[in-house]
């Protein structure tokens, strides 16, 4: 842009120069004379009408290659003029064609944002009735919740509150989660297909956006990030932990720090540490390597 508004004011002292040019040629015209008649006084033009030829002699003499001079430098100036004027015009074309593109991808980044909300409200848990109770049905969000909340696998529910590897006591005798377990767990519970169409959706997101937003592709992930709540983080944790497909997630989440706002608990204690740091956000990655080299120094 500025580099753009110093080309307009130049044009604009070109062509201010080139409109004062006939004064300019006036003027030098008029010293001319008076030069002829300071230096040719001897002959005056009245008495001698030859002095007259002589005078015309002169004048064009001078005027005519001046006059030829001052039309090559209009030229010139104005070929310079609508030079700069195609130039800027080109840049300017070029700028909005930039901004259509720029807006181009973005929408297409809001058409996937669109699609990732159609998806999310896709989703449909269903709990079965009771007694004291109807069966309910939810969507969207709300799924997800009562998900966790009431259809939880019980293994992961134990591993949520105690950690991996942590034992209690059962009727048969004592019982310890593993990771293992836990895949296994993991795997029964999501061949039933009700996320895989939610998990497929965010891994495109991801891995598109870089291609679709070009330089501004990291700012309109945040807006991604910013939409995923509590439940839907816990659920892509636990696919990129304990599912194999979902493990090719992870160099995507750690490109974006996509679990920056996974809340503290066993999950996010074991995933810290098999996990990059840049899975949890750019200031944890930070903060643990500030650490690491700390201890790594010498006392």
């Amino acid at each position: 842009m500025k580099q753009t508004s110093e080309n307009h004011s130049a044009s604009l002292g070109e062509a201010t120069w080139l409109h004062r040019l006939p004064v300019i040629a006036g003027v030098l015209a008029l010293l001319l004379i008076i030069g002829y008649a300071f230096t040719f006084k001897a002959l005056p033009a009245g008495e001698n009408p030859a002095a007259w030829g002589t005078f015309g002699d002169y004048i064009g003499g001078l005027l005519n290659p001046l006059i030829s001079l001052f039309t090559l430098m209009v030229a010139m100036q104005v070929w310079k003029l609508q030079k700069t004027e195609l130039l800027e015009t080109r840049k300017a074309v070029e700028e909005q064609g930039k901004t259509a593109e720029q807006q181009r991808r973005e929408q297409r980044f809001f058409d996937l944002l669109n699609i990732y909300q159609r998806t999310i409200d896709s989703i449909g848990v269903s709990l079965p009735g009771r007694t004291d109770r109807p069966e309910a049905q939810f969507q969207g969000k709300a799924a997800l919740n009562a998900w966790f909340r009431n259809r939880m696998p019980d293994d992961l529910r134990k591993f949520s509150r105690h950690g991996l590897d942590a034992k209690w006591p059962t009727p048969t005798g004592e019982r310890t989660i593993d990771r293992t377990t836990l895949e296994q767990t993991w795997q029964q519970e999501t061949s039933t297909g009700t996320f895989d169409h939610y998990l497929r959706v965010i891994y495109r997101l991801l891995m598109d956006s870089e291609s679709l937003l070009g330089e501004q592709h990291y700012r309109h992930v945040k807006i991604l990030r910013a939409q995923l709540n509590r439940n839907e983080l816990l659920l892509l944790a636990f696919n990129m932990w304990l599912d194999d497909e979902g493990e090719k997630m992870i160099p995507l989440a750690a490109k974006y720090g996509l679990l920056k706002h996974l809340p503290q608990g066993h999950l996010r204690t074991q995933l810290e540490k098999e996990l990059s740091p840049e899975v949890f956000g750019r200031k944890f990655a930070k903060s643990q390597a500030d650490l690491n080299s700390s201890e790594a120094a010498p006392c």
